[in-house]
């Protein structure tokens, strides 16, 4: 808990935010505070760097709903490393069109085949990944837009990240 409470005071000290003109933001204190009791929850460095980065970015005042903190914040606690690597990939195959929108890169392979080749096998498991699709999808992170029947049950051919993907993102990104 100190090494991440460390990095984070160097963090922001880095961008040159001063903590002490956070001290009596309450909704800086509020996250700070949430994210340190999720912090000592968890070992997994990923869940650990997201909860860093959230911190920071509510120092840069990224939202100006306070509940959007909070609900980005449950969202860290619940997910595991792999719903933030599943979100992280589904940016990745985003390109910016020239009206300033978003679209997708047209992929033939089916999602979750991708994910299984770009991530280590050990850790994949069919039935987990669709339970994280599952996951973000109902918080409203992604569309899937096409599902198949295979014969392990269902798979994601293809998803995309929502406005709301998006933020959560920039949320727990440095």
């Amino acid at each position: 808990m100190q090494q991440w409470f460390n990095h984070l005071a160097d963090r922001l000290e880095e961008l040159e935010i001063k903590v002490e003109n956070l001290a009596g933001d309450e909704r800086f204190i509020t996250v700070l505070t949430q994210s340190m009791l999720i912090a000592i929850r968890s070992h997994q460095e990923e869940k650990l760097d997201a909860l860093r980065n959230a911190v920071i970015n509510t120092a840069k005042s990224l939202f100006a709903d306070d509940n959007v903190y909070l609900m980005f914040l449950n969202c860290v606690d619940a997910f595991t490393p792999w719903h933030i690597r599943v979100l992280n990939h589904l940016k990745s195959r985003e390109f910016p069109m020239r009206d300033g929108g978003v679209d997708i890169r047209r992929i033939n392979d089916p999602l979750t085949e991708e994910i299984r080749s770009i991530f280590p096998e050990n850790e994949f498991d069919s039935h987990f990944i669709r339970q994280v699709f599952n996951d973000v999808s109902s918080r409203g992170f992604i569309t899937i837009t096409t599902l198949s029947q295979t014969e392990d049950g269902e798979e994601v051919s293809q998803a995309r990240l929502t406005q709301l993907g998006r933020d959560f993102l920039r949320f727990i990104s440095s």
